[in-house]
């Protein structure tokens, strides 16, 4: 449970940084130092109640997810295109969703959750443009079982780990 005036704040860096967007000690440090200084001019910014030892300034973490596509179905000429846009829309897809806050975010425009509609959606979006098919879609977390549900935890993103192609 949360004291008053305890914040928590992840950082998200620049894909020029980090291609995860997993900041630098020095780059919380400096956001750290931004929060507290009223963007580095020298005055305060702290109200009263939040006070530095309240601030805990943290990372994002970027977790890997796997899907398993089963049965796709193309014509043969197209089947590594298909296969190469599948993986680009997966990733866009993970990178793109965000960890809920709430009372911050509105619940209209939530996008933390994973569902294995989601994702069948993703590649069937996909398989549309190539005039083919999937049989079945399975997501997980890597190295684990199949999901149904996933929902990101605060300071959590998502990326593709891998796609396999199973006949």
């Amino acid at each position: 449970m949360a004291l008053p005036g305890e914040r928590t704040i992840f950082i998200e860096a620049d894909p020029s940084i980090d291609a995860d967007g997993i900041p630098t000690q020095a780059l919380l440090d400096s956001a750290r130092l931004y929060i507290k200084f009223e963007g580095g001019e020298g005055k305060t910014n702290e109200t009263l109640g939040n006070v530095d030892s309240l601030l805990t300034v943290l990372p994002i973490t970027r977790r890997g997810f796997y899907v398993e596509v089963r049965g796709l179905t193309v014509q043969t000429g197209n089947v590594a295109d298909a296969q190469n846009d599948i993986e680009s829309d997966l990733d866009t897809y993970f990178r793109g969703l965000r960890p809920y806050v709430d009372g911050l975010d509105a619940q209209i425009d939530r996008n933390d959750t994973i569902t294995n509609f989601s994702v069948s959606k993703v590649v069937q979006d996909v398989m549309e443009a190539y005039g083919g098919f999937a049989d079945t879609i399975g997501f997980g977390i890597v190295d684990s079982s199949f999901l149904t549900l996933y929902s990101l935890s605060p300071g959590e993103m998502g990326k593709l780990q891998r796609v396999d192609f199973v006949v």
